[in-house]
């Protein structure tokens, strides 16, 4: 199936057997999924400066104004992702536009050497960041054709391991004791990296790519616009007419439907299922401890810090990679099961702080990125209409939060032993994970019919001024 899909890659004629063109799409979603590049970078940023900046704000050794500084983007991040379904209303091309704007002043004001400066460029950082998470899964969702959604939607999480791997190995530029002299400006290229990386995407954006999704074209009455992008995606018409006919029944059912406020709607029977099972995976992925790892990598390795972490970056992810290669084969809930009980195995050996832990956490780092990792956004981004991705994609940041906020303490009083308490949590996620339902291959519409719901992703994007909804119907038994 995957030696199809790169045959594809470099055949681009209309005697292909796909209906869509790979090669295209799949640099269209790269493009898209630069988004969480950065929300990587800046997700693993502290873990890797960390040690630099409290020397140079002079917070060392002060773990509560530390722990302030690294919870800071988390907060920010959770912000933004909420608000993510109302700037999407504008359009998913002008959504990352604008963040790009927003992430490039946030590394701008974090150059300055003051506390204050740097607090408030991690905000403008962690709330980009946070939108990013939002729109990317929600954009490539809506340009993926559904035989190769879970492939593609994979590539939010790949891009964002890749800021991970990029910022750690950036890391081992300078001597193990490059951090500790605050007067170094060398430090200084962990920021412009990302304001470089911000200012070529939108570059991009405007000259390269400059469509938005079909979906938001067509909800914005730009149905020429809407067959253009459709044209470049697929081959013939016959292979795009029944996502057409799919807009067209969804934006006819919706005008004969009352609005309702979406908050409502979470008690209605059906849906809540629907938002409590992707809210329970989004706090899965978090409590796994995952972050506590990369938030603090210069605590877990102090030994060998850096090499420590770079190879950490590596493993997480070369795994990733590996993960858009099984996805669409073995499905989402093997691999969420799988991945679960592998994690809880290596961190439960690693709590004994045994010469081998280094060798088990990279274990579960592996097992995290083939299954929690990539697979909780491509759940989300199947399953949720865009007013409860923001809500789940604001869960994972709160989680984020908490996480950072309490793994310092404890990892004072428990050290290795802190592990535990996140091996219990996926323990009781693999059992969890059973009862959700198998997305693997499956269309907008049969999705929604595994929630009992006929019609979820009813959220018409359009323009300012002009009315922005989402309704749904329960299915009629």
């Amino acid at each position: 199936e995957y030696m199809g899909l790169l045959k594809d890659m470099g055949t681009e004629n209309s005697d292909s057997k796909s209906e869509y063109r790979f090669c295209y799409l799949f640099t269209f979603v790269l493009v898209i999924a630069i988004g969480s590049f950065q929300a990587g970078y800046a997700l693993s940023y502290y873990g890797v400066v960390g040690p630099f900046v409290n020397v140079m704000l002079k917070i060392n050794g002060n773990t509560f104004i530390e722990t302030i500084v690294n919870t800071v983007l988390p907060f920010a991040s959770a912000i933004g992702a909420f608000t993510g379904k109302y700037l999407v209303e504008y359009g998913r091309r002008k959504a990352l536009f604008i963040l790009n704007l927003v992430l490039a002043l946030g590394y701008t004001i974090t150059n300055a050497p003051y506390l204050a400066s740097f607090i408030i460029g991690r905000l403008f950082i962690g709330y980009s960041a946070g939108c990013f998470t939002m729109v990317c899964p929600c954009f490539i969702r809506e340009i993926s054709p559904p035989k190769i959604s879970g492939f593609l939607g994979s590539f939010v999480q790949i891009m964002l391991t890749f800021g991970q791997f990029v910022l750690f190995w950036l890391g081992l530029s300078g001597p193990e004791n490059y951090f500790d002299d605050p007067n170094s400006s060398s430090w200084k290229v962990f920021h412009m990296i990302p304001i470089v990386i911000a200012l070529l995407h939108n570059a991009i954006l405007i000259f390269v790519f400059p469509y938005d999704s079909p979906k938001f074209l067509y909800f914005a009455r730009e149905n020429e616009k809407c067959i253009e992008v459709l044209n470049k995606i697929y081959y013939q018409e016959s292979g795009y007419q029944k996502i057409l006919d799919d807009y067209k029944d969804e934006k006819s059912k919706a005008a004969n439907e009352k609005e309702e406020n979406n908050f409502k709607k979470l008690c209605l029977p059906g849906f809540t299922w629907l938002f409590f099972s992707g809210f329970c995976l989004a706090t899965l992925q978090q409590f796994s401890g995952i972050n506590a790892v990369f938030f603090y990598a210069y605590r877990v390795f102090t030994s060998t810090r850096l090499w420590s972490s770079a190879i950490l970056g590596t493993v997480n992810f070369v795994f990733c990679c590996l993960s858009c290669l099984v996805v669409d084969r073995l499905g989402r809930k093997f691999l969420l099961i799988a991945g679960s009980i592998v994690m809880c195995i290596s961190l439960f050996i690693s709590g004994f702080g045994s010469g081998a832990t280094s060798a088990f956490i990279l274990i579960y780092v592996g097992a995290f990125q083939l299954s929690l990792g990539p697979v909780v956004w491509i759940f989300l981004g199947e399953t949720q209409p865009p007013f409860q991705l923001s809500l789940n994609a604001s869960a994972v940041w709160f989680w984020a939060i908490i996480v950072s906020l309490i793994f310092p303490p404890l990892n004072d009083s428990l050290k290795m032993k802190t592990f535990w308490i996140f091996a219990v949590f996926l323990a009781i996620g693999a059992v969890f994970c059973f009862f959700i339902p198998e997305t693997k291959g499956k269309s907008e519409r049969e999705i929604q019919a595994l929630f009992n719901l006929s019609l979820i992703h009813i959220s018409e994007p359009t323009r300012p001024r002009l009315i922005s909804y989402a309704v749904f119907c329960l299915k009629k038994k």
